[in-house]
């Protein structure tokens, strides 16, 4: 019987030996008894997956991934969220308003390097909740030593979940030299996780829900290039589990944010890129079929602007199930089953200006000479595409400009250059980055037909 969550198998046949570290999900007979009146699985009765991709944003993972990103896509129906951006530098302001609903903040000291810091513990933990409503829980980061639990923070005092995998990942780093890199034995680390979470249901199935967050950081966080040597793994992976019905439940894949060094990010798409981390949710067909409504709603926010609070609220939001409808544009998380309005803004969500991609429309001055040739240019375009067509329409000369705009992201976004303390609070707001991509929409009248054109140039 398999008594903890890993362990080293180590056998000789011959001249042939064969060393390797697993891990493993031991047998807890508390786990197994019958859930009391209490503890009732929510009516939503789904699993919940997050697997956790560090520093990918939404652009990268479908540029460095293509294959998991279609297999995802056309053979799981993942719906993705383009409108998902973060709210602060750094994956512990990602992970802890999924986990919490807070700002790291709003909760009490925790920070090791403070004599007043006291363990997380008694943080909000969603793993909490779903314990509470009669779920099995997991946890597993990939470098244990970098955990947003405690690599700033004190870290937990007791076992946070049922199944923690801490002390694999441990060993892990120890067992690395015996390895190549990034790899224990025939397989990435990472995908030893995605087995570790397949395992788990294997036992629990027939008769739990599980609740599990497992974070894959060590090949994306340094260097986004590196993490397309496993897109072939994770969608050979991810099929296999799929056929075998790991997937009948709710599957979420996210990254913490985009990458946040390196020359890219110095430049305006790079800043733009990190704000925008990929976020798909993956649902079943017979939740399609039972509540519409939350799928259409799903649906819809994948055009709409989505923060890791609103992550929040839909895990909430699955063990304590609520006719779906349309969300508060007041309340700073709102679950994605319910449809996020579209005149949200990043104040409406929290996000602070620094971190918030949405571009900002600027009027402009008709009579500016910029603007005046602008028009001139676009009258001239349309003057040759007559002329290509044949000449049969009189050319047209430009008569009044009616109204101009700029559309570009904000300063406050683009003078971010890095966080300015330890814990990623205050900005550093010195970067001066300049700004290429620059939309222009211009509306004017011409003569002699008196047409009115709206036109946007780039």
């Amino acid at each position: 019987m398999l008594l903890g969550e890993a362990f080293i198998a180590d056998c000789t046949a011959g001249t042939y030996r064969y060393r390797n570290l697993h891990a493993g999900v031991p047998v807890i007979a508390e786990l197994h008894r019958n859930q009391s009146a209490d503890t009732q699985v929510a009516k939503l009765d789904l699993n919940v997956y997050i697997y956790l991709m560090d520093s990918l944003s939404r652009v990268n993972f479908v540029r460095k991934l293509p294959r998991f990103y279609k297999f995802l896509v056309e053979e799981m129906d993942a719906v993705v969220m383009t409108g998902f951006n973060t709210v602060g530098d750094g994956t512990p302001w990602s992970m802890i308003p999924v986990t919490t609903g807070h700002f790291q903040t709003e909760l009490y000291e925790a920070r090791k390097r403070f004599t007043n810091a006291s363990f997380v513990d008694g943080w909000p933990l969603v793993f909490k909740d779903y314990k509470q409503a009669g779920y099995i829980t997991s946890y597993g980061e990939e470098q244990p030593q970098f955990s947003f639990f405690s690599y700033k923070l004190k870290g937990f005092n007791k076992l946070p979940v049922d199944h923690y995998l801490r002390t694999f990942l441990l060993a892990a780093n120890t067992e690395a030299k015996h390895h190549k890199p990034y790899c224990l034995g025939d397989q990435p680390r990472s995908i030893a996780l995605c087995h570790w979470w397949a395992q788990q249901q294997d036992i629990y199935a027939a008769e739990r829900r599980t609740f599990s967050i497992v974070f894959s950081s060590e090949t994306s966080h340094d260097d986004y290039n590196l993490v397309q040597v496993l897109d072939e793994h994770w969608e050979r992976t991810f099929r296999e589990q799929l056929h075998r019905g790991y997937f009948n439940n709710t599957l979420i894949i996210m990254g913490d944010q985009g990458r946040r060094f390196g020359a890219v990010r110095q430049t305006q798409s790079g800043k733009t890129d990190e704000k925008l981390p990929f976020l798909a949710v993956v649902v079943l067909p017979s939740f399609r079929a039972r509540y519409p409504d939350a799928y259409r709603n799903l649906q819809i926010n994948t055009r709409r602007l989505v923060t890791p609070f609103d992550l929040h609220t839909t895990l909430k939001h699955v063990i304590n199930f609520t006719t779906p409808g349309r969300g508060d544009v007041m309340q700073r998380g709102i679950s994605l089953m319910n449809e996020i309005p579209a005149e949200r803004t990043c104040a409406h969500a929290w996000i602070k200006p620094h971190f918030c991609s949405c571009l900002v429309w600027t009027d402009l001055d008709v009579d500016a000479t910029g603007v005046r040739d602008a028009a001139a240019y676009v009258v001239e375009r349309i003057n040759r595409l007559n002329e290509d067509a044949g000449g049969s329409c009189a050319p047209l000369r430009l008569d009044r400009i009616v109204s101009a705009r700029m559309l570009k992201p904000s300063e406050s976004m683009l003078a971010f250059k890095e966080s300015a303390d330890y814990d990623n609070i205050s900005p550093d707001l010195s970067a001066d980055v300049a700004t290429p991509n620059v939309l222009y929409q211009l509306r004017f009248t011409t003569v002699p037909s008196g047409a009115d054109y709206e036109a946007s140039l780039n």
